[in-house]
């Protein structure tokens, strides 16, 4: 049984080198997540969904069967991994990493399945159509799509190597935000026509828009004192929008960096015993890297 699970693990897992049914798993899951977004973004179009919704009933009911298998499945595998192994507090720990979360998520549409009964109806007395909002929650499957690309975990390592300074820019931008509406509704909040600054709450609006440079036009400042706090804002809101993508590049450039000097190193193990290099040297992601931050790593650890 344990031969079982850890081989389940390896497929739910991403797959490595040479495992042709994991990486058939991962295409299979892959395309059907596409699938669905792809249905979900068609039927919204109500003369598609009036002539189609039958199909679109259907393959929903199929994509959520075969979701909720992979989440029973993952959940019973996860102890073969030696960080979930208690079976119960194991499991539990599991279910609130950051991608069974996301599994989670996008199999709550189940709920707007729910049968319409006196029971059904004594549990839930709202309006059972409300359930049918969960359907919203098929946009968690595309965080699904993090476990199966090389690309969107790059980006998260990038992310979380940088988040310090992210947490700093974000509170900083917060305060100027707060400062520039402040000042926006002493300078305009008595002259301006329309009441578009009567309150600090409806100058932030104003102060995001020209923070971010977009330059809606729905609101524009009349006074002297205005027009000179917008443009302050505004140079502020590009020196505030700098930072943070410089920031973003040098992190990319780390982490493509880290992975090359990675792939070089397996090579050079490869290279020096090469009847143990393909277990010691390749380097592969563990089972569910990227579901949480040192997942991956207690596994190299454990294989060191």
């Amino acid at each position: 049984m344990k031969t079982i699970k850890a081989r389940i693990n390896a497929i739910l897992a991403p797959a490595g080198e040479g495992d042709l049914l994991s990486r058939a798993v991962d295409l299979f899951v892959l395309i059907l997540i596409l699938l669905d977004l792809a249905a979900f973004i068609v039927g919204s179009i109500p003369a598609v969904d009036d002539a189609y919704r039958g199909v679109f009933s259907e393959f929903e009911h199929f994509v959520l069967a075969v979701f909720g298998v992979e989440y029973a499945l993952r959940l019973w595998s996860c102890t073969a991994e030696r960080r979930f192994s208690a079976p119960i507090r194991g499991r539990l720990r599991y279910m609130v990493s950051p991608m069974a979360l996301i599994d989670l998520c996008a199999i709550l549409p189940l709920l707007a399945l729910l049968p319409s009964n006196e029971l059904v109806g004594h549990l839930f007395p709202e309006e059972l159509t409300a359930l049918r909002s969960f359907r919203l929650m098929r946009l968690a499957r595309l965080g699904k799509v993090a476990r199966y690309s090389i690309s969107v975990r790059t980006l998260g390592r990038a992310l979380r190597s940088i988040r310090q300074e992210l947490a700093v820019i974000s509170i900083v931008m917060v305060l100027v935000m707060l400062v520039a509406s402040t000042l926006l509704f002493a300078a305009e909040g008595e002259s301006h026509p329309l009441g578009d600054f009567s309150s600090i709450p409806d100058s932030m609006w104003y102060a995001v828009v020209v923070m971010t440079t977009v330059g809606l036009g729905d609101v524009a400042t009349v006074t002297t004192a205005g027009k000179v706090i917008t443009a302050i804002i505004a140079m502020c809101g590009i020196a505030m929008f700098a930072v943070p993508s410089g920031l973003l590049g040098a992190a990319f450039v780390e982490e493509f960096r880290r992975q090359e000097d990675e792939g070089q190193e397996a090579e050079e193990r490869a290279a020096a015993c090469p009847h143990c290099g393909g277990h010691l040297g390749s380097v592969r992601p563990g089972p569910g890297a990227g579901e949480d931050g040192d997942r991956g790593d207690s596994d190299r650890g454990a294989g060191r």
